[in-house]
């Protein structure tokens, strides 16, 4: 009897055991790594935590969006740092400033000494500037798991320059479809008629500029305003807006390049 008592509690163990594995396994997989690099003051506490739950909010629509075609969907991680930042992007040792998403990592770095920079010098509200921001480098995050990154990275290699540029900018014009798809769904913009989100872009566009001239070589801009016209960007930001679909964010058009076939393998 004793030994049956034995070989049950070994039995309990060895199973217990597995699922705990399993559970820490599934933990360690399905949740984002997020560090903050500096000492944040009370004010700063207030958008991180803004940033973190905008960050919330995207994995919740793109968890719907995703269900069918990509059902393991992950938040990306999140690095939150202010001046500059050695990232997977870098060489080792070489340092970058901006708010950018890294593929190599799956992770937003995001400056909080550009977002100052940004509201500060462009007068617009800071809460949409990180709404939006968010939005956007998420939108690289899901271009990335749905392989299109890898995809747009492979064609550029093939191509000259000039044309290796504009597809840089369809490129980050797609993300801006992507991100316009999640704040309009929640109205995140409130009453704002296209006139004003036209002057937000060109004053953010102007901006980023400015910041460009004081940190030469250093910067990461992966926003669709600092390398296009605002004018392209609002036109493909309403056709978001007119049928908010996945495949609908195809800015590849003018360039020859189809990826409902990137679309279909997901």
């Amino acid at each position: 009897m004793k030994r049956k008592y034995y070989y049950f509690l070994v039995a309990a163990i060895i199973i217990g055991g597995c699922f705990y594995a399993k559970s820490r396994w599934e933990k360690q997989n399905s949740e984002s790594e997020e560090k903050i690099r500096f000492e944040t003051t009370k004010e700063e506490d207030k958008t991180v935590r803004f940033i973190k739950d905008n960050i919330a909010r995207t994995t919740d629509f793109w968890l719907y969006v995703l269900s069918d075609s990509f059902p393991k969907y992950r938040e990306p991680n999140l690095i939150i740092y202010k001046g500059e930042v050695e990232c997977r992007k870098s060489s080792k040792g070489e340092t970058h400033t901006g708010i950018f998403y890294s593929a190599a990592d799956s992770t937003i770095y995001f400056d909080m000494a550009y977002l100052e920079f940004l509201h500060k010098q462009s007068g617009i509200r800071q809460d949409f500037i990180t709404t939006y921001l968010v939005a956007h480098c998420v939108s690289h995050h899901v271009q990335n798991i749905l392989g299109i990154s890898s995809y747009i990275n492979e064609l550029g290699t093939r191509m000259d320059e000039e044309r290796k540029a504009l597809l840089e900018e369809r490129f980050e014009l797609q993300a801006d479809c992507m991100a316009e798809m999640f704040m309009n769904r929640d109205n995140l913009y409130g009453d704002v008629d296209e006139s004003i989100k036209l002057d937000n872009m060109r004053t953010l566009r102007h901006t980023s500029r400015k910041w460009e001239e004081i940190k030469p070589e250093k910067c990461i801009f992966e926003d669709s305003h600092t390398i296009t016209q605002p004018e392209t960007v609002l036109f493909w930001m309403k056709k978001a807006d007119e049928n908010p679909t996945l495949q609908n964010t195809n800015t590849f058009h003018s360039v020859n390049i189809d990826i409902k076939s990137v679309f279909c393998r997901n």
